[in-house]
């Protein structure tokens, strides 16, 4: 499981990342894995955009006086 979650973060280096892929394509456990690991890290990602968002929307409004 921790291959399937490098891999969807991006730290496998290429040659484990080909590996990987070539295994997961057939096993269906893997690739619910990667599946199941890609959405959540993709949510995190959106989650640290829109946190990020949002402080700079209160440091705007903190410059402004608000």
């Amino acid at each position: 499981m921790e291959t399937a979650e490098a891999y969807c973060m991006g730290t496998l280096n290429a040659a484990d990342a080909t590996r990987f892929e070539d295994h997961y394509i057939t096993c269906r456990r893997c690739a619910a894995i990667v599946e199941d690991a890609g959405l959540y890290v993709r949510a995190m990602q959106d989650a640290a955009r829109l946190r990020e968002s949002r402080r700079k929307t209160r440091a705007a409004g903190s410059a402004a006086g608000w």
